[in-house]
């Protein structure tokens, strides 16, 4: 498990983890910390590595015509990129250790599929669009290689 916010995390380990799950703190906005992450990763767990669920996800409450550009940059990096390049370095360490049934779970969200009015979320909509819409690209690149990845709305 990676994230930021590891100290709300560490209250649901104990529930729900085994011997082979690990927690790390990783920032997925930078490329650098997330690599370091996943290069920690392989040498504790022998580079195997079956399933990676990316669920990142920020928002700022900020209604559209107060939203500003490093706003929006701050959603892209984490909501976006970060979750784009956690499933390529899943991607990797799987086709690099022969994994042929791992699974990507790309998690998006309901605001991908309709705006709640009372949410001030257009941004973050247009994010998790975003994650929706890349899914099956992605799916489609690496059939050969792993099964195919996962979308949840």
């Amino acid at each position: 498990m990676f994230g930021q916010r590891t100290t709300s995390m560490w209250k649901f380990l104990p529930e729900y983890t085994t011997s082979n799950t690990n927690l790390r703190r990783v920032d997925i906005s930078s490329e650098e910390d997330l690599q370091e992450g996943f290069a920690r990763f392989q040498k504790d767990f022998d580079n195997a590595l079956d399933i990676c669920v990316p669920c990142a996800g920020i928002n700022r409450h900020l209604p559209f015509l107060e939203f500003t550009y490093k706003d929006h940059q701050d959603l892209l990096s984490i909501n976006v990129l970060g979750l784009y390049f956690t499933a390529q370095l899943a991607a990797k360490q799987m086709i690099a250790n022969g994994t042929k049934h791992g699974s990507i779970v790309l998690v998006a969200s309901m605001a991908s599929h309709i705006a709640v009015r009372s949410q001030l979320c257009s941004a973050y909509c247009g994010t998790k669009g975003a994650v929706r819409s890349m899914c099956p690209a992605i799916a489609k690149e690496l059939a050969e290689y792993v099964s195919q990845p996962h979308r949840f709305s």
